[in-house]
């Protein structure tokens, strides 16, 4: 048997220069582990936001990490081998310094530090660093230093820091209370709300709000705090009555708001004293009762009026004009302008007159809400002080004067006319009897020579002629007489729609063939009254008869509307036409005697004046209003009779019918 060899298989080989070879393989892992290590803590250190230099003892820059280009702009070899005391502010080298020797002296502690750095670019940045002393590791022989650009850190605070400092000025020289309270505890107050307390700052900074308020006023901005919480609208102010220290108690107003207060949830209160607003309200409100109760006790309406609106008007308005305060307040000025007037007109009627003359007079007719017409005059003037400007206007009811005044110029009117008729009746007199027997003469021999045998055709057509115009002169000689005797009205209870009814049969006629068309509008209850019905009569059917004639001769036709109504202690009675109209010119003489727009020989001119004074007799009015081109109105004013009348006297009363 040979001799057996022994294996080498698990024997470590040697190598060339005698070490094993397994222990080769592990020392080269090991070294490629550190290389793997230094390159991630180099992509580590060069892809990092934060810069890192490496420093000797006496600052020399051995290290710059790349991201200092990202941060001052320059790149690692333009620093490396330079002190960094180059770079620093010159405020901050003594700091940095101290510090330096500081680390040195306890390298054990890091340093934590802040800089200005200059930038490439010239400007400086704050920098935030954290140094290390590692001087004696002999891996690393330098100081460490971590550092990161707060330059807009440090702007914010100094924002921060600036507003603040002008928030506390400003809050401080507030002439209101402010405060902060956060769980129910100030936080912050200023001066102001100290004193209102009655308190200091820091008697007040710290402790809860309820040792300061009153509970119903803690209690409301508990509430107002839940609302606001939740989203809910709540009103901007409130007031209440604030108790000092001292034990005195004033009113005062308070608004809050949520806030945050060192990060957290918080409520800001401003309050404000209210004492001489107070006062001032007070002395205002007595000035207004003072001046509403003057203003309320004039007997003219007083308003005011703003950019067009009526703002304020006093009792005596409503009563004038028939509408509530709460009608008046609010509408446009325009509502009680002249019908005839546009606003842009009297807009600058007004304005100029005040410009001019500081004040517009002014008068005007205005329907009341009843429907009664009131005649008023105004005036118009400027509230000092006011802006917007503001007018006031005093209006004064002038319905009875007026009213008066047409009383004393129509019984003027009815004097001059009563006096000129009484002389044309003495006249007519005068002359109707002395025109009876001529005339009478005339038509008898006109008889007597009409009863010849021997006269021709021609002869006989002026004798006949003769005698119808002596029988036209008797007529008019016979209402001279009627003019002039003027018999005394015999009175009784009559009802005026019967008169008219039967002077529109009367006339019926003659309004038919001449295609009148009649409208009837009276009233169905007219009061009774005392009067003579034949005069009456004669009255309404001369108004009749000439606005037939005028608007047959005018267009053939018409209209005529007779209406009758109540109007205060009179019946009213209007004749209205469609005719051609009466000139301003023909209606100051209308009612003179002989008086006719009528061609000759159509009319004595007597008619009107009859009726005037057959009216006048009854104590009544007879006037006409017309335009020429727009038709005429005669109007008859009777007095009513005031005592009741009973079934049996109206039966008996009864005139006449046709």
């Amino acid at each position: 048997m040979g001799n057996k060899t022994k294996s080498t298989r698990n024997k470590p080989r040697p190598t060339a220069n005698g070490i094993p070879e397994r222990r080769m393989v592990s020392r080269r892992a090991a070294d490629q582990e550190v290389i793997r290590r230094e390159e991630w803590f180099r992509a580590l250190i060069e892809n990092c936001m934060d810069g890192i230099s490496i420093l000797n003892s006496d600052g020399t820059i051995r290290y710059e990490s790349p991201s200092i280009e990202r941060i001052l702009g320059y790149k690692p070899e333009e620093l490396i081998g330079k002190n960094v005391l180059e770079f620093v502010h010159p405020d901050d080298v003594q700091s940095i310094a101290s510090t330096f020797n500081t680390s040195i002296k306890h390298p054990v502690q890091p340093v934590r530090m802040e800089v200005r750095f200059l930038h490439k670019d010239g400007s400086w940045r704050s920098m935030e660093g954290i140094g290390n002393d590692l001087l004696d590791d002999p891996k690393v022989n330098g100081i460490v230093v971590n550092y990161r650009d707060i330059t807009e850190r440090k702007q914010a605070e100094e924002a921060l820091r600036e507003s603040e400092a002008k928030f506390k000025s400003f809050v401080e020289q507030m002439n209101d209370g402010y405060c902060v309270i956060q769980d129910s505890q100030v936080v912050f107050a200023n001066t102001r709300i100290a004193s209102m307390f009655g308190y200091t700052q820091d008697e007040v900074i710290g402790k809860s709000i309820r040792r300061f308020l009153p509970p119903e006023t803690v209690g409301k901005l508990v509430e107002v705090h839940t609302k606001r919480r939740r989203g809910e609208k709540v009103p901007p102010q409130y007031e209440t009555v604030l108790t000092k220290k001292d034990g005195t108690s004033y009113p005062i107003e308070f608004g809050t708001r949520l806030i945050e207060y060192a990060g957290r949830p918080a409520t800001s209160v401003v309050v404000r004293d209210i004492t001489e607003r107070k006062k001032a309200e007070d002395a205002l409100r007595e000035s207004e009762e003072h001046y509403s109760a003057l203003v309320g006790n004039l007997t003219d309406a007083v308003f005011t009026v703003k950019e067009d609106v009526i703002t304020w008007c006093n009792d005596r308005a409503e009563e004038l004009y028939g509408y509530s305060k709460d009608e008046l307040i609010g509408k446009p000025v325009s509502f009680f302008y002249p019908e005839d007037t546009t606003h842009d007109e009297y807009t600058k009627m007004v304005s100029a007159s005040i410009r001019e003359r500081g004040v517009f007079y002014g008068a005007n007719q205005f329907l009341r809400r009843d429907g009664a017409m009131i005649y008023v005059e105004y005036v118009v003037s400027m509230i000092q002080g006011s802006a917007p400007p503001e007018l006031l206007s005093v209006v004064r009811d002038i319905t009875e004067r007026k009213r008066m005044e047409g009383e004393k110029q129509k019984m003027e009117q009815q004097l001059h006319l009563a006096g000129r008729l009484a002389a044309v009746g003495e006249l007519a007199a005068g002359v109707a009897h002395e025109l009876n027997n001529p005339l009478t003469a005339v038509q008898a021999f006109a008889e007597f020579l009409a009863e010849k045998q021997d006269l021709d055709d021609k002869t006989k057509e002026d004798i006949r002629t003769i005698y119808q115009e002596s029988q036209r002169a008797a007529r008019i000689t016979s209402n001279l007489l009627s003019f002039a005797r003027r018999h005394r009205p015999e009175k009784r209870l009559i009802s005026i729609n019967e008169v008219l009814d039967n002077s529109l049969e009367l006339h019926s006629y003659h309004l038919k063939v001449n295609n009148i068309g009649i409208v009837r509008q009276l009233h169905p209850s007219l009061p009774w009254t005392m009067a003579d019905f034949h005069q009456m009569l004669q009255v309404f059917v001369n108004i009749i008869t000439n606005g037939e004639q005028a608007m047959t001769k005018a267009h053939g036709k018409g209209k005529l509307t007779v209406k009758t109504q109540k109007k205060g202690n009179a019946i009213q009675i209007t004749f209205s036409d469609d005719g051609p109209g009466i000139s301003e010119e023909d209606l100051k003489s209308i009612f003179n005697p002989f008086f006719t727009t009528k061609e000759v020989g159509e009319g004595t001119g007597l008619g009107l004046s009859i009726c005037y004074g057959i009216v006048q007799e009854h104590g009544g009015a007879l006037y006409v209003k017309s335009k020429l081109g727009d038709g005429a109105t005669f109007t008859v004013e009777i007095p009513i009779v005031q005592e009741q009348i009973s079934d049996e006297q109206v039966e008996l009363t009864v005139p006449w019918s046709i």
